[in-house]
């Protein structure tokens, strides 16, 4: 039993509830004789939160058991509150949700799991502020409660607000202990906003403590090489490339570390690889079409640019630029070439932008 509890503790809010549900749930020839019960005594809320607990364990019985639930919303236990919030969030009923959640928090003001709920059903009708201080109170009610830590850094990272998502992390490292996920994430963001000595640090322990992650490695070669220690960047994405060949991020960080240094063959060796890795990545393509427009073989690159073109704007910027190269040099054939795959390129992107405004009604 203690070894359950310890697993409890550890499991996501729903997932604890339920198991309570299912454990303590009659069977069906109970279900009969509570309804009859219940006939004779339709306010008994005890009846009705047993019939709820027996109906939770049966597919699509959401909606009976709102009916069932509802009108006594105030007056059923909170873990049958729960299982009538849990019912709205299948329906997608989230405003419902919320309603019901908002009388858990005031019957169990210390409960962190229920501000937890709170906090995802609030997202879920997009009041963001909200939801962070319901996060923050799950948080302030159990330091170590590391599901709700990973809810806020999520929002920030959503509104990529890096400060705030470092100081949710720094209070992970301090409250639940030093998880390798948490440097990871640091690594990344440290990195990213060019906080180079501590990225290095951050960088260095990640990869110690997880070296499955292939990320860490191109944040701390990333890191380096801002640092103007190109040889040391090199042999770190090298090695990487070696022992994560299928890492798209490793293979493709490793052909722009050779495209900066003007190896386009080696350039077009690893961006290849990324493609391997990931047939959609169009950065890979990207860079396999620059890395192979630089050795003269116009087909292969044009080919590569027009994939990239299919998901990365970006593209048209370097087609246009690969054919400033073409005219310049006198290339007719090719210079018609490659204006006709921007042509299509732009009627592409234009097809997708209209697309996307009819999908969102605008």
């Amino acid at each position: 039993m203690r070894q359950i509890a310890k697993t409890l503790n550890r499991a996501p809010f729903w997932a604890v509830f339920l198991f309570f549900c299912l454990h303590s749930a009659a069977d069906s020839g109970q279900l009969s004789k509570l309804k009859a019960l219940l006939e004779k005594s339709p306010d008994n809320t005890k009846v009705r939160s047993q019939i709820a607990q027996i109906l939770i364990q049966t597919k699509n019985s959401e909606q009976k058991l709102i009916e069932l639930l509802n009108p006594y919303a105030d007056e059923v236990p909170i873990e049958i509150q729960l299982i009538l919030a849990r019912s709205y969030r299948r329906l997608k009923q989230f405003k419902d949700e919320l309603r019901v959640l908002k009388k858990v928090v005031t019957k169990a003001p210390n409960n962190h799991k229920a501000y937890l709920a709170l906090g995802y059903a609030h997202l879920k009708v997009e009041e963001v502020d909200k939801a962070i201080f319901s996060f923050r109170r799950a948080i302030q009610l159990n330091k170590k409660y590391t599901e709700a830590y990973k809810a806020l850094l999520e929002v920030f990272e959503k509104s990529y607000n890096n400060y705030e998502s470092r100081i949710i992390l720094q209070d992970m490292l301090k409250q639940v202990g030093k998880k390798p996920a948490s440097y990871s994430h640091l690594c990344r963001l440290d990195s990213t906003d060019g906080y180079l000595e501590i990225a290095i640090q951050n960088c260095r322990k990640a990869i110690k403590m997880d070296p499955k992650h292939p990320d860490n490695h191109v944040y701390l070669a990333q890191s380096l090489s801002d640092q103007k220690n190109e040889s040391e960047a090199g042999k770190i994405l090298l090695r990487a490339s070696k022992k994560y060949l299928k890492s798209e991020f490793v293979q493709w960080a490793t052909g722009q570390y050779y495209f900066r240094q003007n190896n386009f063959p080696m350039a077009a060796k690893y961006f290849r690889r990324a493609i391997s890795a990931d047939i959609q990545s169009a950065r890979a393509h990207l860079g396999f079409a620059l890395s192979i427009f630089e050795q003269k073989q116009y087909d292969k690159a044009l080919q590569a640019f027009a994939k990239a073109c299919e998901t990365d704007e970006s593209t048209l910027e370097k087609l246009r630029k690969a054919l400033g190269t073409l005219r310049t040099e006198n290339k007719m054939d090719w210079s018609r070439r490659y204006s006709h795959q921007i042509y299509k390129c732009k009627k592409l992107r234009s097809q997708k932008s209209r697309n996307t405004s009819r999908k969102f009604g605008k």
